[in-house]
């Protein structure tokens, strides 16, 4: 399922995190602080109209909670990779007229 906006928040308060490059991709590596189990997410940038923006330098992925500042937007994490910004990732409301990635998330399962 596509992250819900609590769970991006979730894994902000539960995890570190640092900037890193994995087979030559650049991203951020989060490690759970309960655990140690860790999370890499690729600065794969985003789609505005046929072209692509911050690939390497951010990444902007989905959450399923639709906006409340718009009635086109939906909730996003961003994160940025280079130096002046890089402590800067958060959750906030933004358009979904441009193309963002999907990091997909198992649902727990109740018994």
């Amino acid at each position: 399922q596509t992250p819900s906006d609590e769970q991006w928040e979730e894994l902000l308060a539960n995890t570190t995190s640092e900037l890193t490059t994995q087979n030559g991709v650049e991203g951020r590596l989060f490690t759970s602080k309960k655990n140690g189990q860790s999370l890499f997410l690729p600065a794969a940038g985003r789609r505005w109209c046929d072209e692509l923006y911050g690939v390497g330098s951010s990444g902007y992925y989905w959450s399923s909670l639709l906006g409340t500042d718009t009635p086109d937007g939906a909730w996003t994490f961003s994160f940025w990779t280079f130096s002046f910004d890089s402590g800067s990732y958060f959750v906030d409301d933004d358009s979904r007229d441009g193309g963002q990635s999907v990091r997909a998330v198992r649902s727990a399962r109740q018994n």
